[in-house]
């Protein structure tokens, strides 16, 4: 194995957000970043470790007075012949649970019900992946999204003050990877 480094790694992503009751859908442009840790490679067949962890994120009073339901998908390890994952304890400021989704592409999912109070700064937990390594090529880690439908980041939100709500919905614009580890 060699070297594991660590590298921040920013994704572009395209938002719905859908407010309530106006029934206004419009797309922005919202960016996430990660600090990920990871071998540039191991040998085949050998177990290995990649973490993830989220920057912190600071929601605009000026957009909302409480968010909610925040949730950040990740697809499992494509070329890994084994993967478990577990919260890291040591990070995050935002209580969260990690959700397998079997039904829905085999998806990790880290939920956190918040609420979190715009205008202060927040960090959701971040996740590492035991992998075993294929026989060859390459095992990749990536944030999920192929839709607004079948969203990688989203969360709910509401301004009071104009009595509006809604949720946003995003998913990667271009390369969702946040990690590639050479098998060989």
């Amino acid at each position: 194995m060699t070297a594991t480094l660590t590298a921040p790694v920013t994704l572009s992503l395209t938002c719905q957000v859908s407010t309530e009751p106006a029934e206004d859908t419009h797309t922005i442009p919202y960016t996430l970043g990660f600090d990920v840790t990871a071998p540039a490679a191991v040998p085949a067949g050998a177990p290995f470790e990649v973490t993830v962890r989220p920057h912190p994120l600071l929601f605009s009073p000026k957009f909302s007075s409480r968010v909610w339901d925040l949730r950040i998908a990740f697809r499992p390890p494509a070329g890994a012949l084994t993967a478990r994952h577990r919260l890291l304890a040591d990070a995050g400021t935002v209580p969260a649970e990690a959700r397998a989704d079997g039904d829905d592409g085999g998806l990790l999912t880290l939920c956190a019900p918040g609420p979190v109070v715009p205008g202060e700064w927040f960090t959701l937990p971040g996740v590492a992946w035991t992998a075993t390594a294929g026989p060859g090529g390459a095992v990749e880690f990536a944030l999920g999204g192929t839709g607004f439908d079948a969203p990688g980041w989203s969360y709910r939100w509401e301004q009071a003050a104009k009595g509006m709500s809604g949720v946003v919905t995003g998913h990667p614009d271009r390369s969702a990877v946040l990690a590639r580890v050479l098998i060989g």
